[in-house]
């Protein structure tokens, strides 16, 4: 634009002094500046309308997903808000997870007798014993994705379940992961309480 401005005023003060050619030329460089100047507005009234439209577009888009996000109910079946299957479950790294470990249970919870027969008709008589689980949530307890628990948030409780039966008899268990699109979340509320 000085460019522009620098010629302008150098047709007008030069104007009156310079032969028909010269003054020509001048008016030709003057008018090239002006038509580069008139182009560079359009270029920036065009890019400023796309900007505008993609500002309007992104405004939508984020008052969509607010509204959406809004509209999760982690209690409804298959709302849990992100995928997770047995295969995932068995792919969580050590540390990011925590193991059940088995707990006694009083002797006035067990079960009356019961008697099978055998193959051979043997009447067997067994005790079973219930084997209660307990997993304790601490201080350094992470989510499957390996982030701290914080407190406030929610999270969804799954039990992984699978075999530690010998490698020749393995194919005869299944894995299994308790159906967490039906496992209503829980608000963490820190190990102090």
């Amino acid at each position: 634009i000085s460019t522009l401005e620098e010629l302008e005023i150098q047709l007008l003060k030069g104007g009156p002094n310079l032969n028909d050619e010269e003054f020509k030329k001048l008016e030709a460089k003057v008018q090239k500046q002006r038509d580069v100047v008139a182009e560079l507005h359009k270029v920036n009234d065009s890019l400023t309308k796309a900007m505008d439209k993609a500002q309007a577009e992104l405004t939508k888009y984020k008052t969509q997903k607010k509204k959406a996000i809004s509209k999760i109910n982690f209690t409804d079946e298959g709302t849990a808000g992100l995928f997770f299957n047995l295969q995932i479950a068995e792919q969580v790294p050590d540390g990011n997870y925590t193991p059940a470990t088995a707990i006694e249970v009083p002797s006035t919870n067990l079960q009356p007798p019961k008697s099978n027969s055998t193959a051979s008709g043997d009447k067997v008589t067994t005790t079973k014993t219930p084997t209660t689980w307990e997993a304790l949530i601490k201080d350094d307890t992470t989510d499957n994705f390996g982030n701290p628990l914080v407190i406030g948030n929610l999270y969804v409780p799954v039990v992984l379940s699978y075999s530690t039966a010998a490698e020749e008899v393995a194919d005869e268990f299944t894995n299994a992961i308790t159906n967490y699109a039906l496992t209503p979340p829980v608000t963490y509320a820190g190990t102090n309480n």
